[in-house]
C-alpha cells in the first residue's frame, strides 16, 4: 500500500519531463524554422536589391556608353565640319589669288600693248598712211583687257564704294591697286607707301642704286606715277587742288627755284648728273633745270594722300581698326574730305 503513491509521483515526473522536453523540441523546431525563413527573406530580399543594383548599374552603363557614343560622334562631325570649313576657306583664298594674279598680269600686258600701240602709231605716221596697215587691232586687244579687268572687280567693295566715284581712276588702275595692294596686312598707311615706293629714307625719297636690293615694288610705284598723271590730266577734284597748291608753296619755300636753280637742294647733284652727260656726248653742259623737281615734289604729295584716302575707306569696308595719318594728326594737313575725294 505504500509503494503505490510513489509509483504514481514517478510516472508523473516522468511524464512532465517528457513533455518539457517535447515542448522544449517543439520551441527549437519553430526557433530553427524561423531563423530559417528570416535566413531566406534576407536572402531572397539581399538577391533582390542585387538584382535592382545591377539593373541600374547596367541601365546607367548603356546610358553613359550611349552618351559616350554620341558626343564623339558629334565631335568628330564638328572635326569634319570645321575641316571642311578650313577647306573651303583655303580654296577661296586660293582663288582670290589666283584671280589677283591674273588680274596682275593682265594690267601689265595692258600697258604693254598700248605702249607698242603708241609708239607703231608714231612711227607710222612718220612712214605716212599704208593702205591695210593699222595699229587699231591693238587697240582693240586693250578693250578686251579693260572689260574683262572691269569684270573681275565689279563685285569688290573697294570699286563700288569709293575707286568707282574718283574721276582719273578706271577699271585698269583700279584692277593694279586691288591685286597689288592688300589693307589687311597694312596696319599703317605708311605701309601702303613703301610698298609703292614713296616712303623716305635717311631723309630722302629712295631710288634705285645699282647692286642695292629694293625694298619696295617697283611695279606698284609705277602704277602709282599713272595714277599722279591721270589726276593731273583728268583734273580730279581735290586731288588737283592740292597739286597746285603744293608746287606754290614749295617753289616759295626753297626760294623760286625755277627762276632761281641755285636754290634747289638738289642743284648739285644736277650740275654732276648734267656734266657726266656732256662729256660723255662731247658738248657743252645745260645749267640744271629745277621744273621738275618741283612737279615730282607735288606728285608725290599728292599720290601720298590718295593712298591714305584709300587705306581709310579700305580699312573701313573690311571693318579693320584704322589709325588717323601722320600727315594729319601730326603735320595737321587737314582732315580727309571723303566728299570732296569720291567726286
Amino acid at each position: 500500500m505504500t509503494k503505490t503513491p510513489l509509483k504514481k509521483s514517478v510516472a508523473q515526473d516522468s511524464a512532465v519531463k517528457l513533455e518539457e522536453i517535447h515542448t522544449e523540441k517543439i520551441e527549437r523546431a519553430s526557433q530553427v524554422a524561423l531563423e530559417n525563413q528570416t535566413t531566406e527573406a534576407s536572402q531572397s530580399k539581399l538577391e533582390n536589391q542585387t538584382s535592382e543594383a545591377s539593373q541600374d548599374s547596367l541601365e546607367n552603363h548603356e546610358q553613359k556608353a550611349s552618351q559616350s557614343l554620341k558626343e564623339n560622334h558629334n565631335e568628330k562631325a564638328s572635326h569634319g565640319s570645321l575641316e571642311n570649313h578650313l577647306e573651303q576657306a583655303s580654296q577661296v583664298d586660293s582663288e582670290n589669288q589666283k584671280g589677283k594674279a591674273d588680274i596682275r598680269a593682265l594690267v601689265e600686258i595692258y600697258y604693254d600693248v598700248q605702249d607698242v600701240r603708241i609708239r607703231s602709231f608714231n612711227r607710222l605716221r612718220q612712214v605716212g598712211e599704208v593702205k591695210g596697215v593699222t595699229p587699231n587691232i591693238l587697240k582693240q586687244l586693250e578693250n578686251q583687257i579693260k572689260l574683262y579687268i572691269q569684270h573681275k572687280i565689279k563685285k569688290e567693295l573697294i570699286w563700288q564704294t569709293y575707286l568707282k566715284g574718283i574721276r582719273g581712276i578706271g577699271p585698269i588702275l583700279s584692277g593694279g591697286l586691288i591685286s597689288w595692294l592688300d589693307p589687311a596686312k597694312a596696319k599703317h598707311i605708311s605701309s601702303f607707301w613703301k610698298y609703292c615706293g614713296l616712303h623716305v629714307k635717311d631723309g630722302h625719297a629712295v631710288k634705285r642704286q645699282k647692286g642695292i636690293h629694293l625694298d619696295y615694288n617697283p611695279k606698284a610705284k609705277l602704277l602709282c606715277w599713272k595714277i599722279a598723271d591721270s589726276f593731273i590730266k583728268q583734273r580730279t577734284p581735290f586731288y588737283r587742288d592740292l597739286y597746285d597748291q603744293t608746287k606754290i608753296e614749295d617753289a616759295s619755300k626753297l626760294g623760286n627755284p625755277q627762276e632761281n636753280p641755285e636754290n634747289c637742294p638738289q642743284y648739285s647733284e644736277c650740275v654732276k648728273r648734267l656734266g657726266k652727260t656732256a662729256s660723255r656726248l662731247k658738248r657743252e653742259s645745260k645749267k640744271p633745270s629745277c621744273k621738275k623737281h618741283i612737279d615730282y615734289r607735288a606728285r608725290r604729295k599728292m599720290i601720298k594722300r590718295f593712298l591714305s584716302d584709300l587705306w581709310i575707306q579700305w580699312r573701313t569696308l573690311e571693318k579693320l581698326p584704322i589709325s588717323e595719318p601722320y600727315a594729319i594728326a601730326i603735320l595737321k594737313h587737314g582732315a580727309i574730305n571723303n566728299e570732296n575725294s569720291s567726286s
